[in-house]
Order: structure tokens, then C-alpha cells, then sequence
């Protein structure tokens, strides 16, 4: 023990999320950003107030509801906090839609992703919105992986690996387009005409400077992970051949 508290519920500046919770079962209560479904309690009139996110994605369980609930008590003032004491025997349900547990489903990676980048790049502003978003496809995790992971995976000859990272791909990008569309609320009665229409045109406005922005930025984005995916693809080539020659050398 190093005298320092295990990380858990933790969220960095650029949006990666650290759950760990399991091995922080000693240490004092602690602010978090989210805690595990299978153990969790929630003000009732907090969660009438709130409500969940209908956007989030999949047949059977949602995958990353407690994050995306989670940063929305944090948008609206309130805390979230762990009590390590407060332990439970988690005993895994069955599921029954595509999201299996142990098997690799490219639909359920997919949600899985979608919605993890709907919460946190929604709850995000500014610039790191946008550095989450090139961390999340030039690096990643080994579950979401990015590029350098997916090379560093392919060298560990992990199985489906590009079919993860396709099926995370395609999550990444729906779920930060999905987290800045702009909810249109219904306009009071009392409203005139022309205020209403002043209004929708500042919306449209403010949505287009949005939607420029974000397709300039991943213009860059993808020519940098293209660029990096060169590299990966060269760098692998040059380890297998000088493995052949080295091979060839011993015999």
C-alpha cells in the first residue's frame, strides 16, 4: 500500500473515463462522476427532474446509463459520491439481446461506444470536446480502442480487433455528432410571430457556426489519423520483416 486512494468513478480533462470501482474498497467517501448500476441509490426527485437520456443506444441494457446520469447531476449542481463501505455481491444477470458478456458483438460495441461518447462529449465544452474526441480515435482504450491501440492489440494477436475497432469507429463519430444537436424546445404561447421567428433563426444560426466548426476541425482530425495509420501500417511491416530476417539468420 502506498498510502495513496484507489482511483475509481474518475473522469480526466479530455474525457477518459476511469471506472475501476472493485478495487476501491477501502478509503474515505469521495466525489465521483459516476458509479456501477449494480450498486447505486439516486434522489427520487433528482431523477424525475432529470429524467435518462432516450438517445442512448441498445435492445437490452444500456450500456454507460450511470455515466450519462452521472454528468447530468454534475451539470445540475448536484454531487456524486462513492462510499467504498457500501459493498455488494454482484452476481452477473444473463442477457438477452446481442450485448453478451465475453462475446464480441459489433452492434453492441457499437452502442457501447455511442453511448459513452454521447454522455461525455455532450458534458464536455470548449476545446475538449474536441481533444476527447482525437484521444478517443488516435489512442483510446483496449476496450474503444484507437489506432495505436489497435496495433498495439494486433501485436498481441488479439481476436476481432478490427472489427472492434470498425464497430468502435463508427460509434465514436455518431455519438459526438448525436451529443451537439441542439434540443428545440416548444416556444410559449405568449410569443409573437416575429419573436418566434427571430429565435428559430438564431438557433439555425448558432447550429450552422456548430456544424462548420466541427466538420474543419475533423477535416484535420481524420487527415492526422490517417497519417497515423501510415506509420502504424509501416511500423508493423518493419517488425514482421526484420522477425523473417532474424528468422532466417538463427536457421
Amino acid at each position: 500500500d502506498d498510502g495513496h486512494e484507489p482511483r475509481c468513478g474518475e473522469m480526466q480533462w479530455w474525457g477518459r473515463v476511469i471506472g475501476m470501482h472493485h478495487h476501491a474498497a477501502s478509503g474515505p467517501i469521495r466525489e465521483v462522476v459516476v458509479v456501477k448500476g449494480v450498486n447505486c441509490a439516486y434522489r427520487s426527485d433528482l431523477l424525475r427532474q432529470i429524467g435518462f437520456d432516450s438517445r442512448l443506444e441498445g435492445t437490452g441494457a444500456q450500456v454507460h446509463w450511470e455515466l450519462s446520469l452521472g454528468l447530468a447531476i454534475l451539470r445540475c449542481g448536484w454531487l456524486v459520491r462513492f462510499d467504498p463501505a457500501l459493498g455488494v455481491d454482484h452476481f452477473p444477470a444473463e442477457r438477452f439481446d446481442e450485448d453478451q458478456r465475453g462475446l464480441f458483438n459489433a452492434q453492441a460495441q457499437r452502442n457501447t461506444v455511442f453511448n459513452e461518447t454521447l454522455a461525455v462529449a455532450g458534458y464536455l465544452k470548449g476545446f475538449r470536446r474536441h481533444v476527447f474526441l482525437v484521444w478517443a480515435i488516435c489512442l483510446g482504450t483496449s476496450g474503444a480502442p484507437g489506432v495505436l491501440q489497435v496495433v498495439r492489440l494486433t501485436m498481441r494477436r488479439e481476436a476481432n480487433i478490427y472489427r472492434r475497432w470498425l464497430a468502435t469507429f463508427r460509434g465514436r463519430f455518431s455519438g459526438f455528432f448525436a451529443s451537439e444537436r441542439i434540443e428545440v424546445r416548444p416556444v410559449a404561447t405568449t410569443l409573437t410571430a416575429s419573436s418566434r421567428h427571430r429565435r428559430n433563426r438564431r438557433r439555425t444560426a448558432s447550429s450552422r457556426r456548430n456544424g462548420n466548426r466541427t466538420r474543419r476541425f475533423l477535416r484535420v482530425a481524420l487527415g492526422a489519423l490517417v497519417f497515423i495509420f501510415i506509420v502504424a501500417v509501416v511500423w508493423i511491416l518493419l517488425d514482421e520483416l526484420a522477425k523473417s530476417e532474424f528468422r532466417l539468420i538463427a536457421q
